[in-house]
């Protein structure tokens, strides 16, 4: 299954890549297009068609330290596996295909395209992603799904699932303090201080208070 949102577009050679990899790679779970982010179609003039490279790993959670994720238009998911999880959930939030992937998390096979580039993903302020309450609201799920068991890995794979929940959790936190949502913020970074701590993540447990004290002399 592929995904392709209303702000996204494939070029002319994206599904003959994920074609050539899902049949090379003997089906994985997880398949993560190349994303490119324009303002406008004049910044696509310069993409251009690569030999197909790609990361691959043994599932999504042993990509923990390379700092993948995988939006719902750069997913190409197995079918069966993701109906077996129940879908997304329909929950009114964001990050819901973060949750689904972490969801995926040790099903076996994760690809990550590397090259040609087989996403574009137009910015615009209609985007949902920019809807600051779905997105604390997003954060918070992963948060709670992680504590009551919902992702695959028991203990022996926790600090894999962390770091990435983290590392989701981090940009909508510090997004919080430019907002008029600094508490919201707050209560993020409480949440997972204890994570962050054990994943040894000093320049945003140091960073997000010196930000939020600039952002208040402001």
């Amino acid at each position: 299954m592929a995904f392709l949102d209303t702000d996204d577009l494939w070029f002319p050679w994206t599904l003959a890549c994920f074609a050539e990899l899902i049949q090379h790679h003997e089906r994985p779970a997880i398949l993560s297009a190349r994303l490119l982010e324009f303002a406008n179609e004049a910044e696509l003039a310069g993409v251009q068609e690569s030999p197909l490279e790609a990361k691959v790993f043994s599932d999504y959670l042993a990509s923990h330290l390379r700092g993948y994720f995988v939006g719902a238009g750069m997913s190409v998911l197995r079918r069966e596996m993701f109906l077996a999880k129940g879908g997304y959930t329909d929950r009114p939030i964001n990050a819901e295909d973060h949750d689904m992937v972490l969801r995926l998390g040790d099903a076996p096979g994760f690809v990550q395209i590397t090259a040609p580039v087989t996403l574009g993903w137009r910015r615009h302020p209609g985007s949902a992603t920019l809807d600051m309450v779905r997105s604390v609201a997003g954060a918070h799920y992963l948060i709670a799904q992680e504590r009551r068991g919902s992702y695959p890995g028991g203990n022996q794979r926790r600090r894999e699932r962390r770091a990435i929940v983290t590392r989701d959790v981090r940009p909508v936190a510090l997004a919080c303090l430019s907002s008029s949502a600094a508490a919201a913020g707050w209560r993020l970074y409480g949440s997972t201080f204890g994570w962050h701590t054990a994943l040894g993540c000093w320049k945003f447990l140091a960073g997000f208070p010196m930000k939020a004290l600039l952002n208040k002399i402001k």
